[in-house]
């Protein structure tokens, strides 16, 4: 996985973008035959309208019109057939209809908006006069489109196991996840948006340790405890076979080294990056409240639905009203607990990215040579 994450994103320019709007076309047209059950015409014939823009982009190099034609094909992957097919929760639909194509547009998408991102920052790093959308680390279109995929797929196996009725902790678990109101569906679809964007930092971060272990090694010819002075190292740092200007690694190595504006250029690489991980931090605060928004819905509605029974008018029949408020009531439960491992995941990934930075400090401090 870190040689293919690393060799993605060393790729210069949008050299992979032309094969991957090809199979994105290819995709999308399959889609249209065998997975657009009930859509309008005009509905299923956008559906390789938005594969040719993509693949007009990418062969042309207009960075816009591939990023919507991207943007539109992981839309309508999401909407086609599942909006036109109604009656069935979505856990049931995933189930009962083909939704591979669907997963395979949107991760033909997701991965396209995710090079086009990288392409798009690297640019505006090395020519920030340069005119162009706006620069960010994180690409939040690939990851809604990479968790609609994870989504689908979740649901697709899901919807063919029955939760059951067990009362034990596993069984309400169970339910919890497999639950078919809109509210269940938002925690999990939220919760592999985020799944989604951790992965790619953390592809991003295995990168990253690939690069500072070809510095070590690049450094070390001198022998297991070479003295260098600061421009030999930026210099062999600089001149890392395939090393992109934003990588973190070279901007924590050339700041160790004291050089000028290393430290400034540090700054703002991680002040993009830092701007990203406040967006996901923002919408992981959703979980917790999506679960709890789901459970004062059930309590509303079973509150107001209470009636009277029996020959006695003031006689109030609870046990019929508040049925189906333990579904609810799971709804908390799932937001707690795709919180918790949300919030894990993001914690480790974090001390991998502060420990990969004093690693690169502690590499300065034994190579340099400090004159004077």
């Amino acid at each position: 996985m870190t040689a293919t994450g690393g060799a993605l994103r060393r790729t210069a320019g949008l050299r992979p973008a032309p094969l991957l709007a090809g199979a994105l076309l290819v995709a999308l047209a399959l889609q249209a035959l065998v997975a657009s059950e009930g859509a309008p015409l005009p509905v299923r014939a956008l559906l390789p309208l938005c594969g040719l823009a993509a693949l007009g982009g990418a062969l042309t190099g207009r960075g816009a019109l591939l990023r919507w034609g991207a943007r539109g094909a992981g839309l309508l992957a999401a909407l086609v057939p599942l909006a036109f097919v109604g009656g069935a929760p979505l856990p049931e639909l995933a189930a009962r209809l083909p939704v591979w194509p669907q997963i395979l547009v949107l991760l033909l998408a997701g991965r396209i908006l995710s090079l086009d991102a990288e392409t798009r920052f690297r640019l505006f790093w090395n020519a920030p006069l340069r005119e162009g959308a706006a620069p960010r680390t994180q690409s939040t279109t690939a990851a809604l489109c990479l968790g609609a995929a994870l989504t689908l797929f979740f649901y697709s196996l899901v919807g063919r196991v029955a939760p059951g009725a067990a009362l034990d902790p596993l069984g309400v678990t169970l339910r919890a996840f497999a639950g078919p109101t809109y509210v269940h569906v938002a925690i999990i679809a939220l919760f592999f948006v985020l799944l989604a964007a951790l992965l790619d930092a953390a592809l991003a971060h295995l990168t990253d340790r690939t690069l500072l272990s070809l510095a070590r090694r690049r450094l070390a010819t001198g022998g297991p405890s070479p003295r260098l002075s600061p421009a030999e190292v930026a210099g062999v740092v600089r001149t890392l076979p395939g090393r992109p200007a934003e990588s973190r690694t070279s901007a924590y190595l050339l700041e160790a080294c004291a050089l000028p504006g290393a430290r400034t250029e540090r700054e703002t690489l991680e002040g993009f990056h830092a701007a990203s991980r406040r967006f996901l931090r923002a919408l992981l605060a959703f979980l917790p409240l999506l679960g709890f928004v789901g459970t004062v819905i059930g309590l509303a509605v079973a509150i107001g639905s209470l009636g009277t029974s029996g020959p006695d008018a003031s006689a109030v029949d609870i046990g019929s009203s508040l049925a189906g408020l333990s579904i609810q009531f799971e709804t908390t439960l799932l937001g707690l607990a795709t919180g918790l491992v949300a919030s894990l995941l993001m914690a480790i990934l974090e001390r991998r990215e502060a420990e990969l930075r004093h690693q690169c400090q502690r590499l300065i401090e034994v190579l340099v040579r400090r004159d004077g």
